[in-house]
């Protein structure tokens, strides 16, 4: 186990969110961009929450960027979707999932 899995009790975690999938990376480019890969390679089977201790190259809306140091925790919840779903449909199934 890495510093970060140690440090931030990774599997413990990945315990107490199931049914919630954990994907825990010391170090990424972005959040983002892995659960973006991991959709479009269709390995995401349920809901899964990327995490790192490290981010290079975040980025938000709008073209802003940040980064994350040393301590900090940066994270990208993912849901696997239909082919074909819209935007709308999406954000209503991810707040009942959330609701329930």
């Amino acid at each position: 186990a890495g510093e970060g899995e140690s440090r931030y009790r990774i599997a413990e975690v990945a315990e107490s969110i199931r049914p919630v999938a954990l994907r825990y990376f010391c170090t990424c480019g972005s959040t983002h961009d892995l659960a973006d890969s991991a959709a479009r390679a269709g390995s995401l089977v349920g809901p899964t929450l990327f995490l790192t201790s490290r981010q290079v190259s975040g980025r938000g809306r709008a073209g802003n960027t940040w980064w994350s140091g040393r301590g900090c925790i940066t994270a990208t919840l993912a849901f696997p979707t239909r082919a074909g779903m819209n935007s709308a449909e999406l954000s209503i199934r991810a707040v009942a999932a959330i609701h329930r």
